[in-house]
């Protein structure tokens, strides 16, 4: 991996926060979006804590649950957690800054992430990724499934991956939204 993909690796989490910064100050929110986009922000997290159920971090590599489907649930709850912030701030070009920040600091993350679970696991990721997509889940029943893991959900690890972080971000994010839509402010 390229010490510039590191970088921006590493820049996810800060350049998150300022675009989030971004969003909360310019959004624009009206009734009818902000319901479009908490239903798909919950859908997000709720994707994000069924993925953080099986995390065992250096563990065990985690193949049950929604990482049947696609390596990266987490960042697909991500992803969809954030088209749903963008949509409730009824500020449109935020989705374009939001996607380029998505597509450049994930593919990445992804990229590192994938170089040091084939570093830990090297046969049974290898295996795996013959099976799962990396990112766009494979949602029909297929003969490409991986054999289900003995894995199972534990909502320890929901608590033990911090995946309280997240919700509790996006909650006070759409606090704040329903506090401009009843106060609007420049």
């Amino acid at each position: 991996m390229s010490e510039l993909m590191r970088r921006v690796a590493r820049l996810r989490v800060p350049l998150g926060a300022v675009i989030a910064l971004a969003v909360l100050i310019l959004a624009r929110p009206t009734p009818v979006i902000m319901i479009t986009g908490i239903a798909l922000a919950a859908v997000g997290e709720l994707v994000r804590i069924w993925a953080s159920g099986f995390i065992r971090k250096n563990a065990a590599l985690a193949t049950s649950g929604p990482y049947r489907y696609t390596r990266n649930p987490l960042y697909v709850g991500n992803l969809l957690a954030g088209i749903g912030v963008v949509v409730a701030s009824g500020n449109w070009w935020l989705a374009a800054v939001y996607a380029v920040y998505y597509a450049a600091t994930y593919s990445a993350t992804i990229t590192r992430e994938t170089a040091i679970l084939n570093e830990l696991f090297p046969r049974e990721f290898m295996n795996y990724c013959q099976f799962v997509p990396a990112f766009f889940p494979r949602l029909w029943k297929s003969s490409l499934l991986p054999p289900e893991s003995s894995l199972q959900f534990d909502s320890g690890l929901v608590w033990k991956n911090r995946e309280y972080r997240a919700l509790i971000s996006l909650v006070l994010i759409f606090i704040i939204f329903l506090i401009k839509l009843r106060y609007p402010w420049p």
